[in-house]
């Protein structure tokens, strides 16, 4: 509404003023340089208003962008200060510990950190594995050594204690 009213305005305004003029070239003049000055402010303000309005606005959704390099890896966990610090990462060391004993298991990780497709074998042979896993997660998050040992190798001994028990 202020728009119309101000244009409406410099537009009275500019034929009362253009009747001054007595001469018509200079007359004639007068209005095209009082209508490009009236365009320019126009152009002006619709731009103003249009930014304002788009910069409020979200716009369409694009495709994901391509996956970043991947981090480094964080630290397990150190243990200096308690006496009774458990193992850090069970889950890991459990998994490494497999793939060292089982050749057919490290290779079926790679595969999967790699991005290949496994067969039916190899995936059953990974489901296998991570229910075998998931047994001893828990089992290592509570584990309490008997004596003051290295708690990793004793429960290394456990898992080959469970390895033999399962396969013979």
């Amino acid at each position: 509404m202020y728009y119309w009213i101000y244009a409406l305005f410099y537009m009275f305004l500019t034929f009362i003023l253009g009747q001054l003029f007595i001469e018509e070239n200079l007359k004639l003049l007068f209005f095209l340089v009082m209508f490009l000055l009236y365009v320019s402010l126009n152009n002006i303000y619709f731009s103003t208003k249009y930014y304002m309005k788009l910069r409020n606005t979200p716009g369409i959704k694009g495709e994901r962008g391509d996956p970043g390099r991947q981090g480094q890896d964080g630290s397990n966990g150190v243990c200096t200060i308690a006496k009774d610090c458990g193992i850090a990462n069970c889950r890991m060391l459990i998994g490494e510990y497999l793939q060292d004993k089982f050749t057919e298991y490290k290779t079926i990780i790679k595969k999967i950190d790699t991005n290949q497709a496994l067969d039916s074998g190899e995936k059953k042979i990974y489901s296998h594995m991570n229910s075998y896993i998931d047994m001893l997660v828990p089992q290592c998050e509570s584990f309490e050594t008997s004596s003051g040992n290295d708690k990793i190798k004793e429960f290394e001994k456990i898992i080959d204690n469970t390895i033999k028990d399962d396969t013979g």
